[in-house]
């Protein structure tokens, strides 16, 4: 389903997914395969919003990804957008 939307306009729809990762990485002396979850603007195919976690994914990384993807403020701010510092 992922890239079917019909094109539109900047933050019209996004859509929001888990990976699993390939690498195996340390998680408190246990190897695991660390899960992704994003977001991502349909229209611009920007990903707005990431977390990553050593577990199954779960509504907590959703709950960590949202802020990064809505929130304009720093640490975070508009996805795509130029900073000058």
């Amino acid at each position: 389903m992922f890239g079917k939307r019909p094109a539109s306009w900047r933050n019209h729809a996004w859509e929001t997914d888990h990976v699993q990762t390939s690498p195996l990485v340390d998680a408190d002396g246990d190897l695991v395969r660390p899960w992704i979850t994003w977001f991502i603007d349909t229209a611009t195919k920007t990903i707005t919003g990431t977390a990553v976690t050593p577990g199954d994914p779960s509504r907590a990384p959703v709950r960590a990804a949202l802020p990064a993807a809505v929130v304009r403020e720093e640490p975070y701010g508009p996805a795509g957008e130029c900073r000058r510092r």
